[in-house]
């Protein structure tokens, strides 16, 4: 069964596929944002490979340790969204609503 028609008109025949067309292009803002991804992720490795090379395994042992600051950063913050009802504000919304000790 074919998919139904984004704009709720019943489902999608052939003939309805055809008439879709998609606008392929890319603009400016799009290549700056995939440059600078390119940019960032080629310097991580460079940088990356330039701290292994200095210090040597102990860096494994700075990832590992980031890992697990952020894992109990995540965690802490499902622990809230789950205390409270659920907000649409950031994380910063927690702590005004926690009492001040």
């Amino acid at each position: 069964m074919l998919p139904p028609h984004p704009k709720g008109r019943g489902f999608r025949t052939v003939k309805k596929m055809k008439e879709d067309v998609f606008a392929r292009g890319i603009k400016s803002r799009h290549a700056s944002l995939i440059a600078i991804g390119g940019i960032v992720g080629s310097s991580f490795f460079l940088g990356t490979g330039y701290i292994f090379n200095q210090i040597g395994p102990f860096v494994f042992l700075a990832f590992i340790l980031g890992a697990v600051i952020t894992f109990l950063t995540m965690e802490c913050q499902a622990e809230l969204a789950g205390a409270e009802e659920p907000t649409h504000h950031s994380f910063v919304a927690y702590a005004s609503t926690l009492p001040a000790q």
